[in-house]
């Protein structure tokens, strides 16, 4: 698997902005081309904020999941 920074961003969470990092993660191979999933974490302290992928074969809705408290 290969993880690569893509780009700095601020995101809209819970009715506030913070700042994040997107990461995609993608496999080594020939069938990067057909899967990756991205990742956004808190850029002040990594902390997993959203991921949006696929999670089937082609065709398949992309999965959505957020942060939506802290403890």
């Amino acid at each position: 698997m290969v993880v690569l920074r893509e780009k700095e961003e601020t995101i809209r969470l819970n009715g506030e902005n913070i700042e994040a990092v997107k990461v995609k993660v993608t496999l080594n191979n020939w069938m990067s081309k057909f899967w990756s999933v991205n990742y956004w974490l808190r850029k002040s302290d990594g902390t997993f904020l959203r991921y949006e992928g696929v999670s089937g074969p082609p065709g398949t809705p992309v999965t959505i999941m957020e942060l939506k408290c802290e403890i």
